[in-house]
């Protein structure tokens, strides 16, 4: 989880600071290149994606930050297991409903009055209420 968090700040670092920021794979055996081209000024959504299920922890990545074990770096990074992304296959219907979850989903890393299990609790409420941004609640009380 810190190893893959650290992978995705490295890379927004790099995208925001080279004038050309370009990263290199391999396809069937054969180099190929992404360019990014930074006029179109798209956001950058960090995402680390675990083959462990670490859903409790990491649907409360601030604790994690404010104790020390993450790096403040870190937030805003949704950290995900990989068998929970296949449920998001499932049930998220467009990319546009991915992108509106991820938005809402990562803005709950600054809220202290909302805890959820794990991210598949967050996706029930996301597709129950369609949006973060109802969520309501009265003085100290958790959500």
């Amino acid at each position: 989880m810190n190893e893959g968090s650290y992978q995705c700040f490295r890379a927004e670092n790099y995208i925001l600071s080279d004038e050309k920021p370009t990263f290199t794979y391999s396809e069937n055996g054969q180099r190929k290149t992404i360019a990014f081209d930074k006029k179109q000024n798209k956001k950058i959504i960090k995402i680390s994606v675990t083959l462990e299920h670490l859903s409790t922890v990491s649907v409360n990545l601030k604790y994690l930050i404010e104790a020390g074990i993450l790096s403040p770096d870190y937030k805003g990074t949704w950290i995900v297991s990989l068998y929970d992304l296949m449920v998001f296959r499932d049930l998220i219907s467009s990319e546009s409903d991915f992108k509106e979850y991820i938005e809402h989903r990562l803005s709950l890393y600054e809220r202290k009055d909302v805890e959820f299990q794990d991210e598949i609790d967050i996706l029930r409420f996301f597709l129950l209420i369609t949006s973060f941004r109802c969520l309501q609640r009265k003085d100290n009380e958790k959500l």
